[in-house]
């Protein structure tokens, strides 16, 4: 999904700037070559340069100022929107996909101004980790959010960020109810296994002391016998 800002192109009341013009180009040419004469220096590249830019300007000064006002709405256009972008991709972080792609108009200088772009942002769910979508989604929100004026299509994917986000907490809120359900049932089932270990621990020391009780009595008899009975009878003898 892309996130932009983009603006109608500004009409344009007058021509595109002179090319060729000797009457306004010349008087600047030759004040350049004079320039490049004292310096000797002078080359057929510096003197291309130097009749581009007095061509620009010879434009600008012969602008209405309705027309200056336009050309000044253009550059002031431009850093808007490079801006505007910029904060996105700021934001955005590892989640941007593609850089930063403008849509140009030129001004009354020949100059290509941006009116309009957008920034690619990866908005898709991470499978299978609603933690790392949760944070995500955050992270795309605030990216869409990012520029000082938002545009309708940042707006969009800020609304889409929310969604996810909101679809990720109820995922993370079911998966912990599932956690703690699996955690209800193992501690029942730790829990009766105590017990019946308890039981089973109760049950053999019972039948032990059942078996050391019948042991005494045995072995109190079989002293009896020899001790009263037997004794009883030398006395007999005596």
């Amino acid at each position: 999904m892309n996130i932009h800002s983009v603006m109608p192109s500004i009409p344009t009341r007058f021509a595109p700037p002179p090319t060729t013009s000797t009457a306004s180009v010349e008087p600047t040419v030759k004040e350049t070559a004079a320039e490049t004469a004292s310096t000797t220096e002078s080359s057929t590249a510096t003197e291309s340069r130097a009749a581009a830019r007095a061509t620009a300007t010879a434009a600008v000064k012969t602008l209405t100022p309705d027309e200056l006002a336009t050309l000044q709405f253009l550059k002031q256009r431009d850093t808007e929107v490079r801006a505007h972008e910029q904060a996105h991709i700021a934001a955005g972080g590892r989640y941007i996909t593609s850089t930063a792609s403008y849509d140009y108009q030129t001004g009354a200088d020949g100059v290509r101004y941006a009116i309009g772009g957008e920034v690619g942002i990866d908005t898709s769910p991470v499978a299978g980790n609603p933690a790392a979508t949760l944070d995500k989604a955050r992270t795309v929100r605030q990216a869409a959010l990012a520029p000082a004026e938002p545009s309708g299509q940042d707006l969009q994917v800020a609304a889409a960020a929310t969604t996810m986000e909101t679809n990720a907490a109820q995922d993370l809120r079911t998966l912990a109810q599932l956690q703690q359900k699996q955690q209800e049932a193992e501690l029942a089932q730790f829990r009766a296994a105590q017990t019946s270990a308890a039981e089973q621990d109760a049950s053999s020391k019972t039948t032990a002391d059942i078996d050391l009780t019948a042991r005494n009595q045995l072995t109190e008899r079989i002293a009896a016998f020899f001790t009263g009975a037997a004794f009883g009878n030398i006395n007999q003898f005596a």
